[in-house]
């Protein structure tokens, strides 16, 4: 009898341990959330600004508290919103330019990802994370300052701005150097994530 106790005494300490630290996927709502991004010329000389789709992602949770999560970005997407509707022509070959080889190739690579691997350090709604940022055929690490809405204990949205260098991911104008570097090399990517609860 006393053995039958300590079995089922360890059984129920396991499966509440294994509970207590169980992962939860939170999905992000994709027709909420909001991907915007800027570019600017040497100096500040001028810019361009734009919008990105989500096509999947979602957070992870454990024990109530940010865990990690993962974005995939839509690359067809990503158009160019500083030029306006009534000018056609300059837009869509900045939008056309965009998806070529010489900036993000989206016929190859139809898709970006950034996947949070690492939480660094929290600090009440701020947390900075480590994660890893995929575009064309290069995978590189960048760290990133989340800001998080909850409720309780419930993540209700995350906004973030991301920054790279874009000669680290192969985004790179195939013009002249002095055209090249006309064109600063941090693209700003600033994100508005919704989750589904």
């Amino acid at each position: 009898m006393n053995k039958l106790i300590l079995v089922m005494a360890v059984f129920l300490f396991v499966s509440q341990l294994s509970v207590a630290q169980e992962i939860v996927q939170v999905p992000i709502d994709i027709k909420k959330s909001e991907v915007k991004w800027k570019g600017t010329k040497m100096r500040g000389l001028g810019k361009h600004e734009g919008i990105l789709s989500i096509k999947s992602g979602y957070f992870e949770t454990k024990d109530g508290e940010f865990f990690g999560g993962r974005i995939i970005f839509d690359m067809n997407s990503i158009t160019v919103t500083d030029i306006p509707k009534r000018e056609p022509i300059p837009r869509r070959r900045l939008n056309d330019h965009l998806k070529s080889d010489d900036f993000f190739g989206v016929e190859k690579y139809p898709e970006a990802e950034f996947l949070i691997v690492k939480v660094l350090k929290k600090e009440k709604q701020n947390i900075i994370v480590e994660g890893e940022l995929s575009i064309r055929d290069v995978k590189d690490r960048i760290t990133v300052l989340l800001e998080l809405s909850q409720d309780k204990s419930v993540i209700r949205s995350i906004s973030s701005k991301l920054e790279f260098d874009r000669f680290n991911w192969n985004v790179g104008y195939k013009g002249s150097w002095a055209e090249r570097t006309l064109v600063d090399k941090e693209i700003e990517i600033i994100i508005f994530l919704h989750t589904k609860i």
